[in-house]
């Protein structure tokens, strides 16, 4: 026998199945907003077909909830309306959590570390040391700018003619003191005190210096963009 479920009851299911609806809907748009990365395999099952689902759960709720026979509502069709809600409501509470774990994950394994810069400086002067051309090409950005220590500003290209024609060379690259690294989300700015022997342009260089390192980290990776040399007194 048809029970008549009290029209507030039903009332009340409808709009907390819109409302949800609506909130999954305005979600998804701020994570497309926020989010610049393209949608991976992974995030097909653990957010898009969620999501999906969710969205078509919540929508039938209505459908369901509102069906009459004779002037009365159907109590199965009311039972599948609040089955549907509560899978709609798992649904949406589940893309939600996955998607903060997501970006929370992201996040920190993008977060660059004071001993990841480290590590790219030490790379950086083994390829200077070994005249190492292909991987200088990828460490120097496009747009690079080396400042010498008289001043004179060099571009990538420049830096790259004269360390192949071996105008510029390094016999030895050492930190005098530990370098300090101060991380900016996706970019970083070194500094240490450096002591160099080698030449630079042709000409003889030995001695102590400031070294100002800027990295940045874009769709190549981890990239130097800017490094400049100021001559110090040696201690």
């Amino acid at each position: 026998m048809a029970k008549k479920y009290p029209d507030g009851s039903v009332s009340a299911l409808c709009s907390a199945a819109i409302a949800l609806f609506a909130l999954l809907i305005a979600f998804l748009g701020y994570t497309s907003f926020k989010s610049s990365d393209p949608w991976s395999w992974p995030d097909l099952f653990v957010q898009i077909i969620p999501a999906i689902l969710a969205g078509g759960a919540l929508a039938s709720v209505p459908f369901f909830a509102t069906q009459e026979r004779k002037g009365k509502l159907v109590a199965e069709s009311v039972r599948i309306a609040r089955r549907m809600f509560t899978l709609g409501s798992c649904l949406v509470a589940f893309v939600i959590f996955t998607w903060f774990i997501r970006d929370f994950i992201a996040h920190h394994e993008q977060e660059p570390t004071d001993k990841e810069i480290r590590q790219l400086i030490e790379k950086y002067h083994t390829a200077l040391l070994q005249r190492d051309i292909p991987m200088l090409e990828k460490i120097w950005a496009d747009d690079y700018a080396f400042v010498n220590a008289v001043g004179d500003v060099l571009t990538k290209a420049q830096r790259l003619a004269n360390i192949k024609s071996g105008r510029t060379t390094f016999e030895s690259l050492n930190d005098e003191e530990d370098i300090t690294v101060r991380v900016y989300q996706n970019s970083a700015v070194a500094t240490s005190r450096l002591i160099i022997k080698g030449q630079y342009g042709g000409q003889p260089t030995s001695g102590q210096y400031r070294s100002s390192h800027v990295w940045v980290k874009g769709p190549a990776g981890w990239q130097l963009v800017s490094n400049q040399l100021t001559a110090l007194a040696p201690k």
